[in-house]
């Protein structure tokens, strides 16, 4: 893809792994958005992170535990011409947080396969903001041939 020394630029990274992940309950397959058509406003999405929860010990001293962390979220912000999307969880006050970045955000789609619609890139409290995979569709596809 491209660089941008700038945070309002996407947070997407493509790895290519010497070898094969076994699938597992904790390691499957996901279909990559093909373009940004199931990124709608009031959209449910699947958020997972693996970030940090903050605590306080007894002597007052931070500390941090890392958690894996899911939450079902709403699409709420759309910017137009823009690489990324809104989410968040009113209701239950649930969402992403430090070091979650980099997590999915993906739904199940009509052919009961997931998608992915975005990479987690920043948020806090109920709220989280994920660059487009869709947006970045026809990139994906020059550089790995997913298409």
């Amino acid at each position: 893809m491209c660089f941008f020394d700038d945070y309002r630029h996407d947070d997407l990274a493509i790895l290519e792994l010497r070898e094969d992940i076994p699938y597992s309950v904790f390691a499957q397959p996901i279909c990559i958005a093909k373009n940004m058509d199931l990124q709608k406003l009031k959209t449910w999405v699947q958020a997972t992170g693996f970030g940090l929860n903050y605590r306080y010990s007894i002597d007052n001293s931070t500390i941090q535990h890392p958690v894996l962390r899911h939450a079902n979220m709403q699409i709420f912000h759309l910017p137009p011409n823009v690489h990324f999307f809104g989410t968040e969880n009113r209701d239950e006050e649930i969402g992403l947080r430090e070091g979650d970045s980099g997590g999915p955000g993906y739904i199940e789609g009509a052919d009961l396969k997931n998608v992915l619609l975005g990479v987690a890139s920043t948020g806090g409290g109920f709220k989280a903001y994920f660059a487009s995979v869709g947006k970045h569709a026809k990139e994906i596809c020059h550089h790995t041939g997913i298409c």
